[in-house]
This record gives structure tokens, C-alpha cells and sequence, in this order.
């Protein structure tokens, strides 16, 4: 008798066991079913996308390897934030010399210009970039590197320099980088170490301590040492 019951309990177990198996496998199927519709609706309509509604870029034709954009003038993936719907996995140029984004259509046959005051944000991998509209400010695109109570911003340039030799003209770009702290309602241009310090001022005896103890130097690399700065600052209120 006790036999039957423990091979009735076997049986069960099996049972059980099967149903689950079963149920896994149909729900992965489901998933990876969804998965892909997901995929081929996707595609069907990225070329309707809203996204696509810029003007058509033209690609910078260099004379050395020389170009307009940050970082690198290859494609680099990353989210756009534009008339108010968020886009993933878009390939993305930062044209620094007039500011704008340039993004390439579905297919690779076209690069777009996307119409600049509808760009909420994008971001270049992991760095996020910010229209910002503040009368402080020049309108345009900055690089958020630290997002605390108190923000700091990178604003990137180029401009385009030709020189003439012999029959050629050469061009090539000059970059520069503006940086600027957001506290307590003003933006502030950081023109040097001095500036850093007086946006702080309530907390400049620290931070100069700070700074030496981790040997941060304004002019060996500006954005770590603003940024630390200001994040010192924040947690230390």
C-alpha cells in the first residue's frame, strides 16, 4: 500500500512537472512572438517615423581628415528626445559648427538635419546633451556633466579656418570648450580656477583642500576639476 501511494505521488510529481515544462515553452514563445512583431512593426514604420522630418545634410567634404562634428565624425548610437517622443538606437553626428543634429535615414542612403528646436535632448552613447533656452545663455546644445543641485554644462564649438597654399585651400577646425555652473539660479562661465572658487565662496577653504588633497588641477583637466568641485559642494551643505 505504501508502495502505491509513493508511486502515485511520483506520477503526480511528473504531472506537474510536464505542465510546467509545457507552460515555460509556450510562454517563450509568446515572448519571442511579441519580440518580433514588435520588430517588424518597428521597421514597417521607420521610414514614417516623425523623426524623418528634418532637412536633408550635406556631408562635409574635408580636404584632410578634418570635420565639423564631436568625438568622431562616424555614427554614434544614441536616444533623441525630439518634438516630444523619445527615439532609441538612432545613429547620431554632432555637428559642433552650427550646433545642430544630424541623424542618418532608415535605409543609410541620407543624412537629416533635425529641425533644432524640436531636440528636447540626445545623448552620444552615454553623454547627454540639453537644449537649454535661458536668456543667461546662448540658445543651443550643452553637454550635461554633472546633473546635481548645482549643474555643470559643457558648451562645444568649432570654427572653420581655410588658408590658401599654392592653388589648394585646406580648411581645417578649430574646437573650444565653454564650461558653466548652474547654482542657486545662475549660470556662471568658468573662465579659470578663481571662478570655480567664487561660485562656492561660502565653501572655498574646503574646496581648495579638497582639490589639493585629490590633486585636482583647473588646467590639467577643467571638467574633472569643476565637477568634483561641484559635487563636493552639493554633499557637503
Amino acid at each position: 500500500m505504501r508502495a502505491v501511494c509513493v508511486l502515485c505521488l511520483v506520477l503526480c510529481l511528473i504531472t506537474e512537472l510536464t505542465k510546467a515544462q509545457s507552460y515555460s515553452q509556450d510562454t517563450l514563445f509568446v515572448v519571442a512572438a511579441e519580440a518580433n512583431g514588435k520588430k517588424i512593426y518597428s521597421g514597417a514604420i521607420r521610414n514614417q517615423s516623425q523623426l524623418y522630418n528634418g532637412t536633408d545634410f550635406k556631408v562635409y567634404q574635408s580636404l584632410k581628415d578634418e570635420h565639423p562634428f564631436l568625438f568622431s565624425d562616424d555614427w554614434i548610437t544614441g536616444t533623441v528626445q525630439y518634438d516630444g517622443n523619445i527615439y532609441e538606437d538612432v545613429p547620431i553626428q554632432y555637428d559642433i559648427q552650427n550646433d545642430e543634429v544630424i541623424i542618418e535615414y532608415y535605409n543609410g542612403i541620407r543624412s537629416i538635419r533635425l529641425i533644432k528646436p524640436k531636440v528636447q535632448y540626445f545623448t552620444l552613447e552615454r553623454d547627454k546633451f540639453v537644449m537649454l533656452t535661458d536668456p543667461q545663455l546662448s540658445t543651443g546644445f550643452y553637454q550635461v556633466l554633472y546633473d546635481g543641485q548645482t549643474k555643470v554644462y559643457a558648451r562645444h564649438s568649432k570654427t572653420l579656418q581655410e588658408t590658401i597654399s599654392g592653388r589648394e585651400i585646406q580648411h581645417s577646425f578649430t574646437e573650444r570648450t565653454k564650461y558653466y555652473v548652474f547654482s542657486k539660479g545662475s549660470y556662471h562661465l568658468i573662465t579659470g580656477k578663481g571662478a570655480v572658487l567664487d561660485v562656492f565662496k561660502d565653501k572655498k577653504k574646503e574646496l581648495n583642500q579638497f582639490a589639493k588633497k585629490n590633486k585636482l588641477g583647473f588646467r590639467k583637466n577643467k571638467a574633472a576639476y569643476i565637477t568634483q568641485l561641484a559635487d563636493y559642494y552639493d554633499n557637503h551643505q
